[in-house]
């Protein structure tokens, strides 16, 4: 499943992380070139590994657009819950979009499966 949260009221990012751990997102997944790894276990996860997404957009003022950040919250096949978090511009992290698109891709050929 991928969805979105239009969450407002947050003044920076750590306040997003900080209410997304309430939730159990606790594991700041590491971007890697085959997936993402635990730190905590150096467990690498596989685009194939995920089975759910979930975007938090963070918007700067609009003094600083360069500030726009994303938090995709991932949950895996083995039931751990972690997030990634990446600049929403030019400085995004490509090698993080790519595994983003991959899971799209994968969740959604799941899905025709069934």
């Amino acid at each position: 499943m991928i969805s979105e949260k239009h969450i407002q009221g947050f003044d920076n990012i750590l306040q997003a992380i900080q209410e997304i751990n309430k939730e159990g997102f606790i594991i700041e997944f590491v971007t890697h070139k085959n997936g993402f790894i635990n730190p905590e276990n150096n467990i690498t996860y596989l685009p194939s590994n995920i089975i759910a997404v979930e975007l938090i957009r963070l918007y700067a003022e609009l003094s600083d657009t360069d500030g726009d950040s994303i938090l995709y919250l991932l949950e895996t096949d083995d039931g751990l819950k972690g997030w990634i978090s990446d600049s929403y511009s030019i400085y995004a992290d490509t090698v993080l979009a790519e595994h983003i698109n991959s899971i799209k891709k994968h969740i959604s050929h799941t899905k025709n499966e069934l």
